[in-house]
């Protein structure tokens, strides 16, 4: 994982958000060549939930993924995570719901429209 987050760095894809220059959360996507962003991770730290980090950081993220002509922001979360509520209440919709056999587990998938 430490390396994933390093690439997103390099490229550039990686948003950090900081309060008294504390890392208080981030985000981790993909442009892919189509209209699609992918949503990799997205964290804020449990001392700073509710806050409205995790708004600030996906509202950054809308901007940046228009003002490069993607339409559709989608990520896959297990059924057991617990960002579900976040990902509704940012205008996130469920698009499936699947079993992946290679380790058996739920994934929902997400999409939101820009």
């Amino acid at each position: 994982m430490r390396g994933a987050l390093i690439d997103s760095i390099n490229k550039g894809t990686l948003l950090v958000s900081k309060y008294n220059s504390k890392i208080t959360g981030f985000i981790n996507y993909h442009h892919r060549k189509d209209e699609q962003t992918t949503l990799y991770e997205i964290c804020v730290d449990k001392n700073y939930r509710g806050r409205g980090q995790g708004k600030i950081l996906f509202n950054y993220l809308v901007n940046e993924v228009k003002s490069c002509d993607k339409k559709i922001i989608l990520l896959k979360c297990p059924v057991d995570g617990i960002a579900h509520g976040f990902y509704f209440k940012a205008g996130f919709t469920i698009k499936t719901t699947r079993t992946y056999t290679k380790n058996g587990k739920k994934l929902i998938t997400w999409v939101y429209n820009c």
